[in-house]
Formats: structure tokens, sequence, C-alpha cells
């Protein structure tokens, strides 16, 4: 179709979207306080343990696609003091607040296209030494075994109650902070 480019005061020819548009591939995020000081280090603990994994980089993620970064933050413990149901064990808060570093753990998948899956990546985790597992989407912080339950039920409501809260602001109104993980 021909339209007036105003710019060069001429009519041109143009179709809208001409370049393709790659598919945005829905992820999800963990946080795992831990060891690690280099992305490598959880790569490669991650592949002993039988996932593939591979270290962040600059590209979209593909479905199904581990990645992994490690972050530094003195912080961490205040990001793992409440869960869903309130305060998370104190003794889990000081390991966590004494651990400087997290693996950043990016799934390439909706959090129920695959449950089990996003299980194994955690029990590897775990396994090679995480502390406990936060969801980006919705801050909610777990330790590892009710977290590991509620995924592995796979229940939709299971689903729901480990990895979306509910948050009341000033007016009294509800919202809620997770929901994107199931896109």
């Amino acid at each position: 179709r021909a339209d007036h480019d105003s710019r060069r005061g001429r009519r041109c020819r143009h179709r809208s979207y001409a370049r393709p548009v790659s598919a945005r591939v829905p992820s999800n995020f963990l946080l795992v306080p831990g060891p690690w000081r280099r992305p490598g280090e959880v790569v490669e603990a991650l592949k002993a343990r039988g996932v593939d994994a591979h270290a962040a980089s600059g590209e979209p993620i593909a479905a199904g696609q581990v990645r992994v970064d490690v972050i530094e933050d003195e912080r961490l413990g205040s990001g793992f003091a409440r869960g869903r149901s309130g305060p998370l064990p104190s003794e889990l808060v000081e390991r966590v607040a004494a651990c400087r570093r997290a693996a950043l753990v990016e799934i390439g998948q909706t959090l129920d296209a695959d449950p089990t899956r996003v299980a194994e990546v955690g029990r590897a985790l775990r396994d090679a030494g995480g502390l406990a597992v936060r969801l980006e989407a919705s801050g909610v912080a777990s330790p590892w075994k009710p977290w590991l339950e509620l995924l592995s039920s796979g229940g939709a409501s299971e689903l729901c109650e480990l990895s979306v809260c509910f948050v009341r602001d000033e007016d009294d109104a509800f919202f809620t902070c997770g929901m994107h993980g199931f896109d």
C-alpha cells in the first residue's frame, strides 16, 4: 500500500512488520543463594546433576533452556525473610544473609508447562548447595521441602500457592504478583 512519507515529502511503499519477529518464549526466574562465585560453577553443578544449563547471554532464551547468572547482594537475607505464608525460619534467613551470592536461574517455560522439569532444576540446585529458592516474578521465597512438594504435585492450586502472592494496598485493594509465571 502506498503511504505518504512526511519526512521526505514523497510517497513510499512499505509493509508493516516486514521483518519477522521471533516468538517470545515465556520464562521464570529462580533466585537461589549458594556457594557460587561465577555462573560457570552453577552450570557445571547443574550439568553434573543431569540438568543441561548455560551461562546467561544477551540472546533471547529458547524454549526449555536453562540459563544461569550469579549475582552478589549483601541484603539477600531480607529477600528471603518472608514467604507466602509469613516469615521463613530464622535459621534459614540467617544462613541466607551470611551468603552474599545467589544463582539467578532462568527457565524457558511457564511454570505450569512442565512443573516436573522445574522441580528437577530445583532439586539439582538444592543438591549443589542452594539454601532456599525465591521466584522472582512474585518475590515469594521458600525453603526447599515445601516448594518441591507443591511443585511436584503439578496441581493448579499448588502451583499458584508456591508462586503467587496477594498484596493489599493502602486503599484495601487486592492484587496478585506472580501470575505472569503462567503466561
